[in-house]
């Protein structure tokens, strides 16, 4: 999705000379020439916030007309005349609770969003000590707020500490901070895309803000400045799977009832799977199942394959593990969720900010703080594949508890830095008693050079542990691979 830039001299037409006036002209010719045979172009832009007025936007369209511009075009991307449009761009720019993504009750939340995503990012605490200092790491201060824009609210990270110490509870330290900040990205973000994958008739396109930075800030991305991926980066990729398996947060008419969605994101139909959810109070204790019918979902789409009412008896918070499964009982996709017994809520539409993050009831997640701790053990080999580095990571529960939110890092050395860039299929997992998890992560076989890499895992409830790395296998071709 491309065109003219918000916030400079491209929207400011009352101060245009007639040096503007040609510049905008000729630049739109030549980036349609540019652009008009590219396979990834969707969209042309013609105005960001505001819309053009009446004498360049003429002229606009003429020349679209004339370059033959075949890909989708608007005059604005902005909600100042969403109804004529079909797009707007009303955020929320901050934090809000999963359930408002699948509630039908905000606007922003629904339709083709320009943008919509959360100013305040704290990335994971490795990235964090490289660009403040030591000594002013906790509490937060300047030094924090020196990265943090310069919008209301934005400027002192205001909404994100008030959603941690409501929703999570009150930080003793940077490193208690910092771990609930990647929890509440993580749902944050994964609801968002959940909700666009699952409501198709009236969720059309969504971009977020932002994907990265150009400097170490705090402000809106997926992925830090130093390629360290956080908790919405995860929470994102696991919304954007191919197939995936929805739970709603009984967000929907009086709260009462939730629905689980079977969702396909591929060309293809989904033939003879079948859905569950299972709850869990916090000792790891399965209190509640349910399964679906067989069913088949066609292509880029979704359907209900559940509904679930309140169940009783639950801990305060609680697990929510959704699985889809195939005819031979093979786990498609899996997908879980905390969720407190006192529901988030934002009350009246009215009461929706898309730049600060207003609650009338908060959700409580204190009861996470309490978990007993889960036990992982950890096994890993590595194999060069059409030259890359593919590592595969083992992971055992060898407890009796869930081992919640658990965040495997390929690192340098004992305890030292992760290696960045680096790809995992999936982060930040829960992992049930006596289970195992296998994950899968890419790098380039130089980043291994000179070093004794090693695994570092941590967890909600999981205690930091260190294991070496399995050493390199012979390198492999990708057919060879494949067989």
């Amino acid at each position: 999705m491309l065109g003219w830039m918000c916030c400079g001299q491209w929207e400011q037409w009352s101060s245009w000379t007639a040096e503007d006036q040609w510049v905008a002209r000729s630049s739109l010719r030549a980036r349609l020439r540019e652009l008009r045979s590219h396979p990834a172009v969707v969209l042309w832009a013609n105005g960001s916030d505001g819309l053009p007025p009446g004498p360049v936007l003429n002229d606009y369209h003429s020349i679209e007309k004339e370059l033959h511009w075949q890909n989708a075009l608007v005059d604005t991307v902005s909600h100042v005349n969403r109804t004529w449009n079909g797009i707007h761009m009303a955020g929320p720019y901050v934090w809000h609770p999963p359930y408002y993504w699948f509630s039908d009750k905000y606007g922003p939340a629904r339709g083709s969003s320009a943008e919509e995503g959360d100013n305040e990012v704290i990335p994971p605490l490795e990235s964090l000590k490289k660009f403040i200092p030591a000594d002013k790491l906790w509490p937060i201060n300047e030094y924090w707020y020196f990265h943090s824009g310069a919008i209301d609210d934005n400027n002192t990270l205001a909404d994100v500490r008030r959603v941690l110490e409501k929703r999570y509870g009150h930080s003793n330290d940077v490193e208690d901070f910092t771990k609930k900040a990647q929890l509440a990205s993580y749902e944050d973000v994964r609801a968002k895309y959940e909700a666009y994958a699952t409501h198709w008739s009236n969720r059309k396109m969504t971009m977020n803000w932002m994907l990265n930075n150009h400097w170490p800030s705090f402000f809106g991305h997926l992925f830090d400045y130093y390629f360290k991926q956080g908790g919405g980066y995860f929470g994102a990729k696991k919304a954007l799977q191919p197939v995936s398996v929805v739970w709603d947060y009984y967000a929907t008419g009086k709260r009462d009832t939730a629905y689980v969605y079977a969702v396909n994101q591929q060309s293809n139909s989904l033939e003879n799977v079948k859905v569950s959810v299972r709850f869990y109070n916090l000792d790891g204790t399965k209190k509640y199942l349910s399964e679906s019918k067989i069913l088949s979902v066609r292509p880029n789409s979704s359907a209900v394959a559940l509904t679930v009412p309140r169940i009783p008896g639950l801990t305060a918070v609680y697990f929510v593990r959704c699985q889809m499964t195939d005819s031979s009982g093979s786990v498609l996709a899996e997908t879980v969720y905390w969720q407190s017994q006192t529901d988030d809520d934002i009350g009246p539409v009215t009461n929706d900010d898309q730049f600060a993050t207003k609650l009338a009831q908060w959700g409580d997640m204190y009861a996470l703080k309490g978990m007993l701790s889960a036990r992982l053990l950890v096994s890993s080999s590595c194999e060069e594949v059409s030259g890359q580095t593919r590592v595969k990571i083992t992971l055992f529960n060898d407890s009796n508890q869930l081992a919640f939110f658990v965040r495997t890092e390929i690192i340098k050395g004992p305890d030292s830095e992760e290696i960045l860039p680096i790809r995992y299929d999936d982060n930040y997992i829960t992992i049930f008693p006596h289970e195992t998890r296998v994950q899968n992560a890419i790098l380039d076989p130089s980043q291994l050079t000179g070093i004794n890499p090693a695994l570092r895992l941590e967890g909600y409830n999981v205690k930091k542990q260190l294991t070496p790395l399995a050493e390199q296998s012979k390198k492999k071709s990708a057919g060879a691979s494949s067989r």
